[in-house]
């Protein structure tokens, strides 16, 4: 399913070589996740990385976004 997205999203615009850390050390440990059956939010945004336009890609899962209650106890209130 991964590789459909990054194929698609690669498709409309190049994903570039400065996403090749990003696919280097995200794609499996990402593949790892959504096989245990974790939800992984991917985050496509178009923006400047100093070498012209390119996808900046960004992930995050549920478990890894804090309740409010967490967020309000680390102090951030």
């Amino acid at each position: 399913m991964l590789d459909k997205v990054l194929t698609k999203l690669d498709k409309d615009w190049p994903i570039g070589k400065e996403n090749q850390t990003f696919l280097k050390y995200c794609v499996e440990p990402l593949k790892e996740k959504i096989a245990k059956g974790q939800t992984v939010i991917l985050e496509a945004k178009l923006g400047n990385m100093g070498n012209g336009v390119c996808y900046i890609l960004s992930y995050w899962t549920l478990d890894e976004v804090p309740t409010d209650e967490e967020f309000l106890n680390n102090g951030n209130e």
